[in-house]
């Protein structure tokens, strides 16, 4: 952010102060500042991503149901 920033107040002050023909500076000053934070997100962003590291973002692993207890056997005559 502090990049941006100097980006930003820089291109004002050659906007207002520099003649003319230095003017285009300012404008890549200000190009800086719009697109380096979109850059910069991107970039950290799309780092490489690793298989099997960590736990899962969606909770643990269910192991399947289980089945319910078998009914008593009653030994009637």
């Amino acid at each position: 952010m502090g990049i941006r920033t100097l980006c930003f107040i820089g291109g004002v002050i050659v906007l207002t102060t520099v003649p003319s023909p230095w003017s285009r500076f300012g404008w890549v000053l200000f190009v800086g500042a719009v697109f380096l934070p979109y850059t910069s997100v991107v970039l950290a962003n799309a780092g490489v991503r690793k298989k099997g590291a960590g736990p899962s973002p969606f909770g643990p692993e269910t192991k399947g149901q289980l089945e319910p207890p078998a009914a008593p056997k009653l030994d009637r005559e």
